[in-house]
């Protein structure tokens, strides 16, 4: 797509498809990386950006990957029950039937949470106030409510 005008950009990165949180939200039919909701087609090119009052499709998404992912291990660190996080009870494999339930409500709440992260970034990304430093350290990347996502946010 290298001469395409405009090109598809996944808001929450491709290389999140490892993450726990997504990786079980996808085994789960609960999201999809590749899903439209997911893309924002924006322009490569500089003066067709400029013209269009738009903002430019760069290929650096370190930063944005970076802090996507210190949510997700921050949302994934919370503790679920007293011996386990939510990440491992979406990760395990075999669990308890009062484990199930509230791997079931996690699941819920982390889809809510994956698309707020997705329609935050996604809202930054398209009025360009998208934060260019780097992520905070771990335990402060933006999470810091079950809903609040102050790690991408407008300056």
């Amino acid at each position: 797509m290298a001469n395409a005008v405009m090109e598809g950009h996944h808001v929450l990165q491709q290389s999140l498809q490892s993450d726990v949180v997504i990786d079980a939200l996808k085994q789960n039919n609960l999201f999809d990386i590749h899903d439209s909701n997911n893309i924002l087609f924006l322009s490569r090119d500089a003066n067709l950006a400029a013209g269009t009052e738009t903002i430019q499709h760069t290929s650096d998404h370190a930063k944005v990957v970076a802090r996507q992912q210190a949510m997700l291990g921050d949302f994934a660190s919370r503790q679920a029950t007293p011996s386990k996080s939510y990440g491992q009870l979406l990760a395990a494999s075999s669990l308890t039937p009062e484990e199930i339930v509230i791997r079931d409500q996690i699941l819920i709440e982390a889809r809510e949470f994956v698309s707020d992260l997705r329609d935050h970034t996604a809202k930054n990304i398209i009025s360009g106030n998208l934060k260019k430093r780097g992520h905070k350290k771990r335990g402060q990347s933006g999470f810091s409510s079950r809903r609040g996502l102050v790690g991408l946010q407008e300056e």
